[in-house]
């Protein structure tokens, strides 16, 4: 014979009813501009290939909108604007195409320093910076230099990058000479990608 069993304890053990489509949309939490990353939309390339491939390196869980949007762009709003400035500036590979990750907002101006020979040090940088009253807004980073063999990843090339605010882009001279071992180095700024003319990287 069947035992009787309790409704009300098979419905919720916890006795916590079970909350409302109402109340679970005044928890729901808005997401910001400042969360949100862009990509160049390419001809062909589905939303759900973007979502993947970026989902891929957040965890699927991380990403909360996508869509199309102006200018040939795709938008991905993530759960937390730390992952905007962890993604920020980074190639991400989509379908064979190589896309650079945007943030929607930019509150800051990347700023790439070429010719930079190895041996200078970020401190010495940003002593000549500050001459100019440029104070840059994130550390200064070295750049790879994109080989194609993977035991190989971890070479940089003479190129490093900062960010510096909107209102300092107008000082950014467009190059710094710097005084080491009694030699004059030459370092070049610009606030354009730099293309390489044979590998168009």
């Amino acid at each position: 014979m069947a035992l009787p069993t309790n409704s009300s304890s098979t419905i919720n053990v916890n006795n916590q009813p079970k909350p409302t489509y109402s109340q679970m949309t005044q928890q729901f939490k808005y997401p910001t501009r400042e969360e949100a990353i862009i990509l160049d939309s390419i001809n062909g390339i589905s939303i759900h290939s973007y979502t993947i491939a970026v989902g891929s390196i957040v965890q699927p869980k991380n990403v909360r909108f996508v869509s199309r949007i102006s200018m040939n762009r795709v938008c991905i709003y993530l759960s937390d604007k730390a992952f905007v400035r962890e993604l920020s500036d980074k190639t991400i590979e989509v379908e064979g195409h190589k896309l650079t990750i945007r943030p929607l907002i930019s509150h800051a101006k990347r700023i790439l320093l070429s010719n930079v020979c190895p041996e200078i040090t970020q401190e010495t940088i940003v002593e000549e910076l500050k001459k100019l009253n440029i104070t840059p807004v994130s550390p200064i980073t070295f750049v790879r230099s994109g080989l194609k063999n993977p035991d190989y990843d971890h070479v940089c090339c003479f190129r490093r990058q900062m960010y510096v605010k909107p209102g300092d882009l107008a000082k950014i001279p467009p190059r710094l000479e710097i005084q080491l071992h009694n030699l004059t180095y030459t370092v070049y700024l610009s606030s354009e990608k730099l293309i390489c003319f044979r590998c168009k990287e």
